[in-house]
């Protein structure tokens, strides 16, 4: 490593950094994570010769200022900062959630066998991750977040050997994994970009079922344009946005009417945002193939079985 990098291991509240040369490893410098529960002061300018940064971003949205240009990655997003490149969050605050970096040192590359692969193996994947004709944005899955999970839960037992070689090897899959996401087709990389932003509206529509919420609400969130997005919510779950909301205000509506003591309907009406309890019950009709109060006594003890 150049004497004139050094890696940053200062834990705070909200920041959490393994130190992995603890556990014997070369390449792989640290691993950090950022757990923010309120909006926080950005990433100051920072630029580094011989480390390769690797960003995922969990949960939330994050963006960054990277050589001259603008990226943003939410939940599901990583990005790939390039050694020489200066990165900064510029002007942006850090938003409420979860991210985490992995930073490796690849100038010059390892000698020998590293992150438990051959010279050979090990070699590949870093010529992959340092391609600078791959965009520097990359979706990944389950399974990296999960290796990503693991190293965190495991780091307070790292004195025992075998933990050791686990959180070796978790942080291997995620090197490997990182570089495996770059080589997706843009085809694919589109697919599950779009299936992540539905689904990430799905989410937001059900923690906000109690507002009258617009189509061009939605598409603001997805991040696509009012037709790209109807377009793609309904290939994606074959209702329309509105519809979809609908039914999960029925949904929330059915749960309302069994409850003891029972609220009004009227008093569900409004806590769903529907105009009136008249168009309540039209929309529960629609769903449900009977009125609020009907489904409400068809499910009552005292009614037959």
């Amino acid at each position: 490593m150049n004497s004139s990098e050094q890696v940053d291991v200062t834990n705070t509240p909200e920041r959490r950094i393994l130190d992995l040369s603890h556990i014997g490893m070369q390449s792989a410098l640290s691993l950090g994570r950022f757990h923010y529960t309120r909006v926080a002061p950005g990433i100051r300018k920072q630029c580094h010769a011989n480390w390769l940064v690797l960003q995922y971003a969990l949960r939330g949205s994050h963006s960054y200022y990277v050589d001259g240009k603008s990226l943003e990655i939410r939940g599901g997003q990583g990005l790939r900062i390039l050694p020489g490149e200066e990165y900064s969050s510029r002007f942006q605050k850090e938003q409420r959630g979860d991210l985490v970096w992995l930073i490796l040192q690849v100038k010059p590359l390892p000698v020998g066998a590293d992150l438990g692969m051959t010279e050979t193996g090990v070699k590949d994947v870093f010529v992959r991750l340092l391609d600078g004709k791959l965009p520097a944005e990359f979706l990944f899955g389950e399974d990296l977040k999960a290796s990503i999970e693991e190293v965190f839960g495991a780091w307070e037992r790292r004195r025992d050997p075998l933990m050791q070689e686990l959180i070796r090897n978790r942080i291997a899959s995620v090197v490997l994994a990182s570089a495996l996401c770059m080589e997706k087709s843009e085809a694919e990389e589109m697919e599950s970009q779009n299936s992540r932003r539905v689904g990430e509206v799905m989410r937001w529509l059900e923690q906000n079922i109690e507002m009258e919420l617009t189509v061009e609400e939605m598409a603001r969130v997805a991040g696509l344009s009012v037709p790209h997005f109807f377009r793609e919510f309904k290939r994606f779950t074959g209702t329309s946005p509105n519809d979809f909301l609908l039914q999960k205000k029925v949904d929330r509506a059915a749960v309302r009417l069994a409850e003891k003591p029972p609220p009004t309907v009227t008093q569900i009406a409004h806590e769903l945002g529907f105009s009136s309890s008249q168009y309540f019950s039209t929309v529960f009709r629609r769903y449900r193939g009977m009125s609020p109060t009907e489904w409400r006594s068809a499910r009552s003890p005292s009614s037959p079985s």
